[in-house]
């Protein structure tokens, strides 16, 4: 079945498997750190696609920039809350 797909997505898979494997695969990491890991992974296969994809590559980078500003504010929140639990 993998077969049929087109041979960009297949890259793309094949790609993101193996660092998702890395990722798994290093012992060091806590949780944080291997979730920011994975999300990189994914941030770089979404970028890509988004540049081969020329007719949607506009749109899919605003939705990108819109999800990166919310995960931002997430993210200190988390930091904030986290600070505020320790005090």
């Amino acid at each position: 079945m993998s077969q049929h797909r087109p041979p960009f997505l297949r890259c793309l898979e094949a790609d993101l498997d193996r660092r998702l494997k890395l990722i798994e695969a290093t012992p060091d990491l806590n949780r944080f750190s291997r979730a920011d890991c994975r999300l990189e992974a994914f941030r770089e296969v979404f970028a890509k696609a988004a540049m081969k994809l020329t007719t949607y590559g506009p749109l899919l980078s605003r939705v990108r920039t819109e999800y990166e500003a919310a995960m931002e504010e997430l993210r200190k929140e988390a930091v904030y809350a986290n600070r505020e639990k320790k005090k």
